[in-house]
């Protein structure tokens, strides 16, 4: 399994449960595409501050994780939206799409970094583009209110056909060929279109039916003729048997807590076994088939991350953040995670600070409802919850001895609170006043004094 959080991809090999990363990136990875081969990546990244964290794409191995070829340096303005090999030489060529303003479309042979060819494609919402299977020189861009094939002539220029063009509303989110290379796309209002080719060689509409409720995120072309097409909003994985006039085939639904279709992919390419892997719009990877359910091979938290404590004597640290998921990690491997409901709330904590008791029996979160949350740290079974403020509590700590917790909130004030030896029981002890922000707080060794830094980056210390 390929993926890339960040500059840093990685390879999860599921039978083993180990990961690897390749780390050659100097900025975030934006786009990502395997050879052909499946023994190199494509993987192209967006621009830094200087020369040495330009955009550009890099080739490297997935089994020995080397860079092969770096190339495209200068030739990107602000980043890399887009790669894709050719697949009938093999995936001897490479295309890029330019983040920049005029949205350049490029080729390259990427063995030896030569520029085949570029065009300014004007097109402002491009969100994919793609070699045709059957022609290594026609290249189709797609997005916001366009579809667009594109013929590269020998002496590099491009000749330009739109299918699918302004006004046109239509939002083309992906796309994948038939075995005849009539190509199928779908769409931000849930259509999937079947482009064919007349004796003319113009392409025209020669089907079009409506497959999920709003958007389709992902279409993937299996070997027997079967299309899965997966909807970001519906939740729905569909099989389509391209063979019988795209009749449905079967469906399932992902859980709510996974979120929607975000990409699909099979889990051993070639077999017909049915099992897929699928990416969500929460951070999760999912595993199985729309025979059984599936189950997360992968968690990841899908907003921003604003909590992260380390446990005091294990290997083990915790997470939180806006996505109201607190998590506990061991190394690489999620252990729990959780979603803590007040007793009358109806949505959950979004938890913006961590910290263990110096015991780490167990986790406290402050929330951005003004709630101080106490989990078991073995399982993260909630404890207690106690309503502090109505302000968020950026920042909270134990002191050395365990028996004290100081929060801070939004509001400027540090709340103390008497804690029991075990952490499990917590009184009100006193309210030290203030008028700026607070971000961080930390205790003294002999937990004596406490320090606090405010939005201002001023320091106050307490006695």
């Amino acid at each position: 399994m390929l993926y890339f959080v960040g500059a840093v991809a990685v390879l999860y090999d599921r039978d083993e449960d180990m990961q690897r990363h390749y780390i050659g990136h100097t900025e975030d990875i934006q786009c990502m595409e395997l050879h052909p081969s499946r023994e190199m990546v494509a993987s192209g990244q967006r621009a830094g501050r200087n020369r040495k964290t330009q955009a550009h794409i890099r080739i490297w191995s997935t089994e020995t994780l080397l860079t092969l070829y770096i190339f495209g340096m200068g030739e990107f303005d602000i980043g890399v939206s887009a790669v894709a090999f050719s697949q009938l030489n093999g995936g001897s060529y490479v295309l890029a799409v330019d983040a920049g303003r005029e949205r350049i479309l490029s080729v390259w042979q990427w063995q030896w970094g030569h520029l085949l060819g570029k065009v300014a494609t004007l097109q402002d919402d491009l969100t994919g583009a793609a070699f045709h299977p059957l022609d290594d020189n026609l290249l189709i861009t797609h997005g916001k209110g366009h579809l667009t094939f594109w013929t590269r002539r020998k002496d590099g220029f491009f000749e330009r056909t739109d299918i699918i063009k302004p006004p046109s509303r239509t939002n083309v989110t992906t796309l994948q060929f038939e075995q005849d290379g009539d190509v199928v796309t779908a769409d931000g209002d849930g259509f999937i279109t079947i482009y064919s080719v007349d004796s003319d060689g113009a392409y025209f509409v020669r089907m079009e039916f409506e497959a999920h409720t709003k958007g389709i995120s992902a279409l993937v072309m299996l070997p027997e003729g079967t299309l899965l097409s997966g909807g970001e909003k519906d939740r729905k994985i569909i099989a389509w048997d391209t063979l019988q006039n795209y009749k449905k085939i079967t469906e399932t639904k992902l859980p709510e807590s996974a979120g929607g279709v975000r990409s699909i992919y099979p889990q051993r390419p070639g077999r017909n076994d049915g099992n897929i892997y699928v990416g969500t719009t929460r951070n999760n990877i999912m595993e199985g088939s729309l025979q059984r359910r599936f189950n997360q091979v992968v968690f990841g938290h899908s907003r921003h991350l604003w909590g992260l404590a380390v446990h005091p004597d294990d290997d083990m640290f915790a997470t939180g953040g806006h996505d109201k998921n607190i998590a506990m990690w061991r190394r690489n491997k999620l252990l729990w995670s959780v979603q803590v409901r007040g007793e009358y709330q109806s949505g959950s904590y979004e938890a913006v600070s961590l910290c263990f008791h110096p015991f780490g029996v167990v986790l406290a979160a402050g929330s951005t409802e003004g709630h101080l949350v106490v989990l078991n740290a073995e399982n993260g079974a909630p404890v207690v919850t106690i309503r502090v403020c109505g302000s968020p509590l950026n920042c909270l700590g134990y002191n050395p001895a365990g028996d004290m917790i100081a929060i801070g909130s939004q509001n400027g004030s540090v709340y103390l609170f008497r804690v029991s030896r075990d952490g499990f029981s917590y009184k009100k002890w006193n309210k030290i006043r203030g008028s700026q922000p607070l971000t961080q707080l930390d205790w003294s060794t002999d937990g004596s004094y406490l320090q606090t830094v405010t939005a201002d980056y001023d320091l106050v210390f307490c006695k």
